[in-house]
């Protein structure tokens, strides 16, 4: 089993304004009917916008780990579960659920919950959690590679290249393929034995014998 994550790890996103957003806008979309109907269903909408709105520090505080974003996305449920096993929750949840109660109804008391419910932590997570997690993420990701090995292969693709091509060069000279081909000439030689005019190629034998007596050719004219 590869070990892919540690033991102590940080929690908390740290963004409480946007957290402050997102309970504003679950408010205005539970009691916007209100502002328009007035009966007994839009007001019960706009009862559930109050309660999201106050308790929204306490939904809000949860343990979001960074760097167990991807193993989440993929298998959020047998996440959840190792979590719930485990009681995996942020290091202030606890604080935050009893500010939020006594002094959830001052606007003080609201944002100081809302601001420890996203505050980064360090949490220390139980070994049987992050073994149970390790093995998640194989089964998970089973021919998962690394970025540092996926790096560290495509750097080393132009050297492979360039010691094949090199070790080919080295093999193309050893057999003389690189070598360069000989030009062609037609020179005339004259026959020793009738004197005739014999044109025969370049870097043949001065000994050819005469196409025309059948005698050893001689001295090569221009």
């Amino acid at each position: 089993m590869t070990r892919h994550f540690s033991e102590s790890v940080e929690v908390g996103d740290g963004k409480w304004i946007s957290g402050f957003f997102t309970a504003a806008f679950g408010f205005l979309f539970f009691s916007w009917p209100a502002m328009i109907w007035d009966n007994g269903f839009v007001a019960f909408l706009a009862l559930l916008g109050i309660i999201y709105l106050f308790f929204a520090p306490i939904f809000q505080c949860d343990a979001n780990i960074a760097e167990h974003a991807e193993i989440k996305s993929k298998s959020s449920e047998s996440y959840d579960s190792l979590v719930r096993k485990y009681g995996i929750k942020h290091p202030n949840k606890n604080a935050v659920i009893w500010i939020n109660w006594l002094l959830g109804a001052t606007v003080i008391g609201w944002f100081i919950a809302l601001y420890l419910a996203h505050s980064k932590k360090t949490l220390d997570l139980p070994a049987g959690f992050v073994r149970e997690l390790n093995q998640l993420y194989d089964k998970t990701f089973p021919t998962n590679l690394s970025a540092n090995n996926i790096t560290d292969d495509l750097r080393n693709v132009p050297q492979a290249y360039a010691k094949d091509e090199t070790a080919s060069l080295d093999k193309k000279k050893t057999l003389g393929e690189l070598s360069t081909p000989p030009i062609i000439e037609k020179v005339n030689t004259i026959c020793k034995t009738c004197g005739a005019n014999n044109t025969v190629t370049s870097g043949r034998s001065p000994h050819h014998t005469c196409e025309f007596c059948g005698g050893t050719l001689g001295v090569q004219v221009s």
